[in-house]
């Protein structure tokens, strides 16, 4: 799910994330909207390969509330486990 591919995207959302002022289920869903977006993907190019960063698997419910509910630390500390750089 991790890929050469989909590592700028996913770079882009993890320091989109890091950076949002407001860690909410509407703030990250709207983050990462941008990002799929400006990296022209569709939804599950950029939400399943986050899914399995974070949950380990491929079945969770959507992805900015499970964010939401694991929080801003625990994110980006499985964004950082993958060393996902651009």
């Amino acid at each position: 799910h991790v890929n050469e591919e989909n590592k700028s995207a996913l770079a882009a959302a993890r320091d989109t994330l890091r950076d949002l002022p407001v860690w909410d289920k509407a703030s990250i869903g709207a983050a990462l909207k941008k990002v799929q977006t400006d990296f022209n993907l569709k939804p599950p190019q950029l939400m399943m390969p986050i899914r399995v960063l974070v949950s380990g698997g491929t079945t969770t419910p959507s992805v900015d509330a499970t964010l939401e509910v694991l929080g801003r630390e625990a994110t980006l500390s499985r964004f950082a486990a993958f060393k996902i750089d651009r």
